[in-house]
């Protein structure tokens, strides 16, 4: 499949497992350099050393997106690594609390939204500006509640 995106940047949060992992891969095989962040550093230089192999040009930042500092580091990173983003796959989220809703806390629910929402906003706002600037860019947010 060609999506006529080849050398794009494309920056991707959650990108160590799962579908992150999975869009990552995709997205280099379309010729994108991946940026992809994770919170945990071992599965995460897993990926990063797994997509060099394959030949694909990666970098990996250890952050925590509900941070704005780690999101704004991760932004930065890219951006010194690999380039200004041009794709942002905000894969962030989960559940927080119970499935059962009279047993999850208002604290728990305000958790959710801040893993599930904010996260999101905060590395919009970041990468809008260039692809406004641009007249390019994508935006994918998925999400887990």
């Amino acid at each position: 499949m060609d999506l006529g995106i080849e050398g794009k940047v494309a920056m991707i949060t959650g990108g160590s497992r799962g579908l992150g992992k999975q869009a990552a891969q995709c997205l280099a095989r379309e010729g994108c350099k991946v940026s992809i962040c994770a919170r945990g550093t071992e599965q995460l230089e897993a990926t990063v050393a797994e997509l060099a192999a394959q030949g694909y040009q990666v970098h990996g930042t250890q952050a925590d997106v509900t941070s704005d500092e780690d999101a704004a580091r991760f932004h930065q990173e890219t951006i010194s690594s690999l380039g200004h983003p041009d794709i942002l796959v905000n894969n962030v989220g989960g559940r927080r609390g119970s499935a059962v809703f009279e047993e999850t806390t208002l604290e728990q629910f305000r958790e959710g939204i801040e893993v599930n929402l904010i996260s999101a906003f905060r590395l919009v706002a970041l990468v809008l500006p260039h692809m406004k600037e641009q007249g390019w860019g994508r935006i994918i947010n998925i999400s887990s509640i």
